[in-house]
């Protein structure tokens, strides 16, 4: 009897020792990080300043300016991790204090008379952050472009007097699920566009 308890214990404490299949298994194989979404918050420039009719190239109106802050303001909690404008100054004045707040230097694409082609450009840029957070200032037909180029729907262009649209589209990496859109509005509201223009948008 006390030779069988001799060899008996000796094993107990190698088992309890050993670490079990299960765990080694856990250690050599951690559990993949979840992707995250890429989340894109896509705006038209504010205000322009139209007292010069012949300037190709305007600065923001003075309600741009404040509409520039209010977009810093509704976008405070959002986490930004890149913001994209044109090379044109009202997107860049229009970005120029979320940039200051999140301090980001903003990516510049060049855009050209083709606002189509200028959308998808600028979705390839967003697509360059996946699982982070994107400002996109645009122009009435190049934002509707780019939320089309990125998956989103197919939306006709922003009326001439809007500026208060703020759309959202988040973009689910790896998976067959549709990018989710809304569409709200911050700073002043926007005047009346006529019958051809519902919620900002051309009909």
């Amino acid at each position: 009897m006390r030779i069988v308890r001799q060899l008996v214990l000796p094993l107990l404490l190698i088992a309890a020792a050993a670490p079990s299949h299960a765990n080694a298994q856990v250690r050599r194989h951690p559990p993949r990080p979840v992707p995250q979404p890429t989340v894109v918050i896509l705006v038209r420039h504010a205000e322009k300043d139209r007292s010069n009719p012949l300037a190709s190239k305007p600065d923001l109106a003075a309600a741009g300016q404040q509409r520039a802050r209010d977009l810093e303001r509704a976008i405070r909690g959002r986490h930004v991790n890149a913001i994209m404008t044109t090379q044109l100054k009202r997107t860049v004045q229009t970005a120029q204090p979320s940039a200051a707040a999140f301090h980001l230097a903003p990516e510049v694409y060049q855009a050209t008379a083709d606002g189509k082609a200028t959308g998808a450009g600028m979705a390839e840029l967003v697509r360059r952050h996946t699982g982070k957070t994107v400002l996109v200032v645009g122009h009435s037909n190049t934002v509707p472009a780019t939320i089309e180029a990125l998956g989103g729907p197919k939306l006709n262009d922003i009326c001439d007097t809007a500026f208060s649209n703020l759309f959202i589209l988040v973009l689910y990496p790896n998976t067959s699920r549709a990018p989710s859109f809304s569409q709200t509005h911050y700073g002043a509201p926007d005047p009346p566009g006529g019958r051809d223009c519902v919620n900002g948008l051309h009909r």
